[in-house]
């Protein structure tokens, strides 16, 4: 009986070995079964959804170009409005979102308007839609990316809005034709870039976009691009727009005021009250911060100096001492013209030396010179990465006025001489203004042939021609879209005999970036002191009526 229990416990234990085998044969088999292969095509991974990126709609061009190329470099596609995006544009800020770019609007009447400034409540107004507006109340006429930016600015413009959406090449002629006698028609916003001369730009509150001091945060017409989403990516974003320029367009480094002024002579009656004052530079004490607020201010000098020249009210030789230059340094003045018809009336040694005064003083001239060579040559100014070019000629005489081969004096006028000289100034000049000596007479209107004449120098290539020689403003035209100001008046001279005489035009050109923005009129008028200053404005008005009616507008 021992004996087979002790079987049995020995067939127990060689069980349990035989079980403890077999579970280790089956890990074995387990460890090293060979992988099985999947054949291509057999499971589909699931990939990532794309980054996506959600932009407003009309953005501007040049910012629309870069964002769509940063996009596809990095990887992200248009959001489609399902779920939220992850790189969200937005010209209103959003919780943690980074300003990446600012767009600059500007409201603008028609050219012959007396406005110069609007109120953003009234032009909030408009856009909203007030209750019972009439079909023939004043509008305000935008293109459509600019109605897009205004209504993400301002809120979606109301049923009854004053606004009317035009074709960008409508603009000018939209506002021009509901533009009512000088006063208050249709009102355009366009975008800072696109501004035309044919426009005349309001301030806004007070604050012009023009101003190259101008404080974006307190100007209120600013569109404002957001970008929320991850923070390298709006970076990244940023850092594009501004490399190609285009985060905002408006750039104050690119941004040149030029000045041109009409007539100068600080002779006969100014010289008396210079000498009666004692102060050379008395004539310009009115006008000064205008004038030397440009970046580049002309004046068309028509008298050369002479040391010991006389104060005489009647003389018709007219000449200046030097001291009186002190007048037009007071004015900032850089560009002096030089066509005139009284330069050479003592002769030539006192031209020759009022150039080298000219020099000394850092003033640079045109339109008359040393000789015929450089009467003709233009002058190239530079600022801001803009370039104007200057060609001056008289038309009027008197034959010993002109340069002669060896002889200083003016650059004598003819079609021939002006498109040979525009074609040598074209290729440096941005901007290319042409002045001119004519024949002077006393009236707001210009003679039939000045006006044959100031065309075709605006065909021969000329941007803008202006008549020097008037001593009274003159009729204005867009000839071809080119600005045609046939006379300013007298800025410096002693012509306190009639109302029209003691007036002037000063014309403020603006540049951008290589581009005439704006031609704006600024009328002087002085007193018998010869002191001219900026008129207030109900006669600045009432001069700037005159020229518009003369002008046909």
């Amino acid at each position: 009986m021992g004996c087979m229990m002790l079987h049995r416990r020995h067939a127990w234990l060689v069980g349990l070995i035989l079980f403890e085998l077999a579970g280790a044969a089956l890990v074995l088999r387990w460890l090293f079964a060979p992988v099985p292969v999947i054949a291509p095509g057999a499971l589909t991974p699931v990939a990532a959804p794309p980054a996506t990126i959600a932009l407003p709609p009309e953005l501007p061009a040049g910012m629309r170009t870069v964002i769509d190329r940063w996009a596809a470099a990095y990887s992200y596609v248009a959001y489609s409005g399902r779920g939220e995006p992850d790189l969200h544009l937005a010209w209103r800020k959003s919780p943690g979102a980074r300003l990446v770019g600012e767009w600059v609007l500007v409201p603008a009447a028609a050219f012959p308007s007396l406005r110069r400034d609007v109120q953003d409540q009234d032009l909030h107004d408009m856009w909203l839609g007030p209750a019972g507006a009439e079909s023939e109340t004043a509008r305000l006429v935008v293109t459509a990316d600019v109605a897009a930016i205004l209504d993400g600015l301002w809120g979606q413009r109301g049923s009854e809005a004053l606004v009317s959406v035009v074709a960008s090449g409508e603009i000018v002629d939209r506002v021009w034709a509901r533009n009512e006698n000088g006063g208050y028609g249709d009102t355009a916003i366009v975008a800072f870039h696109h501004l035309d001369p044919r426009l005349s730009p309001l301030a806004v509150d007070g604050v012009s976009a023009l101003d190259p001091d101008l404080d974006l945060a307190g100007y209120s017409l600013v569109a404002r691009l957001w970008a929320a989403g991850p923070r390298p990516d709006v970076d990244s974003l940023a850092a594009s727009l501004v490399e190609a320029g285009v985060s905002t367009n408006r750039h104050p480094g690119r941004l040149t005021e030029l000045i041109v002024t009409g007539v100068t002579a600080l002779t006969r009656g100014v010289a008396v009250q210079i000498e009666s004052r004692g102060e050379p530079a008395w004539p310009a004490r009115g006008g000064a911060d205008l004038l030397a607020s440009a970046d580049v201010t002309h004046v068309s000098n028509e008298v050369s100096f002479v040391p010991g020249c006389e104060a005489d009210p009647e003389t018709t030789a007219f000449c200046a001492r030097p001291e009186y230059l002190d007048a037009l340094r007071l004015a900032g003045v850089d560009v002096v013209e030089l066509t005139g018809n009284h330069n050479l009336d003592l002769g030539a040694a006192p031209a020759r030396a009022s150039l080298d005064l000219y020099q000394e003083a850092g003033m640079h001239v045109f339109g008359g010179g040393e000789d015929q060579a450089a009467a003709h040559r233009p002058l190239i100014v530079e600022h801001n990465g803009n370039r104007a070019g200057f060609l001056g000629y008289n038309a009027f005489g008197p034959h010993y006025a002109w340069a002669g081969v060896s002889a200083p004096g003016a650059a004598r006028f003819s079609l021939d001489a002006v498109a040979h000289d525009v074609a040598l100034a074209r290729p440096h000049a941005g901007l290319l203004i042409v002045t001119m000596q004519y024949t002077e007479t006393y009236d707001t209107m210009p003679l039939p042939r000045q006006v044959v004449d100031f065309r075709s120098v605006a065909d021969a290539g000329a941007d803008v021609v202006i008549g020097t020689q008037a001593h009274q403003p003159q009729a204005i035209e867009f000839y071809r879209g080119k600005p045609i100001f046939y006379g300013l008046g007298n800025l410096f001279f002693d012509q306190t005999w009639s109302e029209p005489t003691c007036q002037s035009l000063v014309v403020r050109l603006t540049l951008h970036d290589g581009r005439l923005l704006a031609a704006q009129l600024i009328p002087t008028t002085m007193g018998i002191d010869c002191q001219p200053y900026v008129a207030p404005t109900a006669r600045r008005d009432a001069i700037l009526r005159t020229v518009f009616e003369a002008s046909g507008w």
